[in-house]
């Protein structure tokens, strides 16, 4: 008569194996990727102001371009970090690269006059080029 053991045998750990299980790395992983996906072109280069449109697309193409935002109640903002006026310059030139292009984001409820001191004080530290950023103009449906 033969006798057939129910349990784990004296000495032996059952069912443990030396596999390695990625799947739910390979999960996890997926899940990040697209978390990163979906949250990356939320995020925007300045502080978010509403800018006025242009017929023309006068946008700088350079990618590398340093963002100057001046907001609607005149605080200046060289990428995420607020700066003073009086700073600017100098933040401005420690951030931008050599060559890069200098990207003005005004809100479009400030005047000319707003802007004017910002302009000539990078333009009397010769940092230029200096670009407006605008909105392109939306186009009605037919």
């Amino acid at each position: 008569m033969s006798v057939v053991a129910l349990g784990p045998t004296p000495g032996r750990r059952a069912g443990l194996h030396a596999d390695i299980n990625v799947t739910p790395l390979v999960d996890v992983v997926l899940v990040l990727l697209i978390i990163f996906m979906v949250v990356t072109p939320m995020l925007a280069a300045g502080h978010a102001v509403t800018l006025p449109t242009a017929r023309a697309d006068a946008q700088a193409a350079a990618r590398d371009a340093l963002v100057v935002t001046l907001a609607r109640d005149g605080a200046l903002f060289v990428g995420d970090e607020r700066v003073a006026p009086g700073a600017l310059v100098d933040v401005v030139r420690a951030r931008r690269a050599p060559g890069a292009v200098v990207r003005l984001r005004a809100d479009a409820a400030l005047s000319m006059g707003a802007l004017r001191p910002v302009l000539r004080s990078l333009k009397e530290a010769h940092l230029a080029p200096v670009a407006l950023a605008v909105e392109p103009p939306t186009r009605a449906a037919p």
